[in-house]
């Protein structure tokens, strides 16, 4: 099985007015301003479960991309370990039979031209967030696993088809590399986004 380690913290701007909160990171911005910003969410997975107060186990939308190029089904919950504050999600090479999109008809047609409801072959995991923002510093700390197919990613959905922003997003045969990239509805951001290496490992 491979793992990969999670913990995410989310951080808000606010104003200097705010005091007593439980970490405070300062920012200085190229024309001089300078942002406060106050740890007020996020999440270190200190218990046994996920948070259902804060986390989705899939899409909003369902529990595989939509059948593109992914070949994984994230099951409910079945993909989690929680280690010591540490959140493991877990890719097993097994069969599982369902609907990649729930609320489809078994016969609907997903993107590669499949049925919906299909034999899936590996299944993952994920978190998504409930929670919406409108600014904030999004940070993350992880390990990545090695190994040919495997994609994890961290990542901001922006709400419209086609809009999201990848923090990065990583192949498993190179664990020296990760992809940033943009997308969005129009041409906005074309021409953004890359591969980038690293001295060390992300594994």
């Amino acid at each position: 099985m491979k793992k990969i380690t999670i913990t995410i913290l989310i951080l808000a701007g606010i104003s200097s007015k705010v005091f007593s909160q439980p970490e405070t990171i300062w920012q200085l911005l190229q024309n001089g301003d300078i942002i406060r910003w106050a740890y007020t969410d996020g999440d270190e997975f200190n218990g046994n479960s996920l948070d259902e107060t804060k986390w989705l186990n899939s899409y909003s939308w369902g529990r595989n991309y939509a059948g593109t190029c992914y070949q994984e089904y994230m099951t409910d919950g079945q993909n989690f370990e929680f280690d010591n504050g540490v959140l493991k999600l877990v890719a097993k090479e097994e069969d599982i039979f369902a609907r990649g999109v729930p609320y489809e008809s078994d016969n609907f047609l997903l993107q590669d031209g499949q049925p919906n409801l299909r034999w899936w072959h590996y299944t993952s995991a994920m978190i998504f967030s409930k929670r919406r923002y409108k600014y904030g510093l999004f940070e993350i700390r992880f390990k990545l696993p090695e190994g040919k197919g495997l994609w994890p990613a961290f990542w901001l959905y922006g709400g419209n088809p086609n809009e999201e922003f990848d923090i990065f997003e990583y192949k498993g045969e190179t664990p020296n590399q990760v992809h940033i990239d943009m997308h969005c509805p129009g041409s906005d951001c074309n021409g953004f986004g890359g591969w980038v290496t690293a001295t060390g490992n992300f594994a």
